[in-house]
């Protein structure tokens, strides 16, 4: 039998399966809010972690971006030094042209004068021979010959 101040301090009759499963179900509970906890933890790691990543990321974006620049700036001057060049060189070219021509031009009056000059001193010994066979001449003849010069001068 049970008795009235058995209830009151000790409880109704104990069911064991009944502390049993509220155990289970307490550890179970704290099991689930550590896991929570720790998901938690290392959720808010892996943020901190892919937001550094994120901010070199984006250092590495703008230095790309900057590089890009500096190449296509580099590859614009290129372009502008060969067309430079190219333009050089064909100036350097019909110079070089120019030249030959005046070159030739030069070398042609070089064999004119030359031949200009072998004429002239070809006249000149000439005048040296006329000259000197002029001087054994007496002076009779000399005169007939230099006033018949001037006749054919004045025609």
């Amino acid at each position: 039998m049970m008795y009235l101040s058995n209830v009151i301090f000790a409880g109704p009759p104990h069911n064991w399966l009944k502390d049993f499963v509220l155990t289970i179900s307490i550890v179970i509970g704290v099991g689930g809010c550590w896991f929570a906890y720790t998901q938690n933890k290392t959720s808010k790691e892996h943020i901190a972690q892919m937001m550094k990543d994120l901010e070199g990321l984006q250092k590495a974006e703008i230095s790309l971006l900057e590089l890009q620049e500096r190449l296509e700036k580099a590859q614009e001057e290129n372009r502008t030094v060969a067309v430079e060049k190219q333009n050089l060189e064909r100036k350097l070219m019909d110079e070089i042209s120019d030249a030959k021509r005046e070159a030739q031009r030069l070398r042609e009056l070089r064999e004119g004068a030359e031949c200009e000059l072998s004429r002239l001193k070809y006249a000149e010994e000439e005048l040296v021979q006329v000259k000197s066979h002029n001087d054994r001449l007496p002076a009779c003849v000399n005169i007939s010959v230099h006033s018949k010069q001037e006749n054919e001068c004045a025609e």
